[in-house]
């Protein structure tokens, strides 16, 4: 899937090591769409080397990304995950 329109927002880097001592990083951002009456608007997640491509984007900036969709369950509830 994609969307285009204007970064609103870029958070900052998160990083940690995960229970096998493997190094993480991610980082999110919010693109709002530019087009209809009622702009939606998407947080972003890129994982590991992703992570880099996004040290450039501004808040502003009118871009096209291209994400995934995930659902998954967690103590009885439903979560989508969107990343990069």
């Amino acid at each position: 899937m994609e969307i285009t329109g204007v970064v609103k927002s870029v958070m900052p880097t998160q990083t940690g090591t995960s229970q096998s001592g493997k190094a993480w990083q991610k980082r999110e951002f919010i693109i709002e769409e530019t087009v209809g009456n009622y702009p939606n608007s998407l947080v972003i997640t890129a994982f590991g080397d992703r992570v880099e491509k996004l040290n450039t984007l501004r808040v502003g900036d009118y871009v096209t990304a291209r994400f995934d969709t995930q659902a998954r369950e967690y103590n009885g509830r439903a979560f989508n995950n969107i990343t990069l």
